[in-house]
């Protein structure tokens, strides 16, 4: 949905999404990616149970991955976005039904 256009400082015209950002720009109105829709798209899920999509957030901090979980279930970053559980292969058993907010509002979310 866009807002009426609004000039910027330099009197340009910038079409604005609702959320006051500019177009292409704002992670819940800018086009998805092939990434957000793949069936395949790997969801890592962390010893905290928040599911994170790979590569999809800069704050996972953590270089050792040994206690996180790996989701390869089709649709599984769909389904726990609408939030439903997704589970991690073995030998892992972590569950999680709470998206990465940064992974799911960012380019590849």
């Amino acid at each position: 949905m866009l807002r009426p256009r609004d000039a910027d400082s330099s009197g340009m015209t910038t079409d604005l999404c609702i959320h006051d950002m500019a177009l292409e720009t704002c992670g819940l109105c800018a086009p998805r990616t092939p990434l957000r829709g793949s069936p395949s798209a790997r969801v890592l899920i962390a010893p905290s149970r928040k599911a994170h999509l790979e590569g999809g957030c800069s704050h996972k901090d953590d270089p050792d991955l040994s206690k996180w979980g790996v989701v390869t279930t089709i649709n599984a970053w769909q389904t726990v976005c609408n939030h439903g559980a997704i589970y991690a292969d073995a030998p892992s058993r972590l569950v999680s039904v709470d998206p990465c907010k940064d992974c799911q509002n960012g380019p590849l979310g």
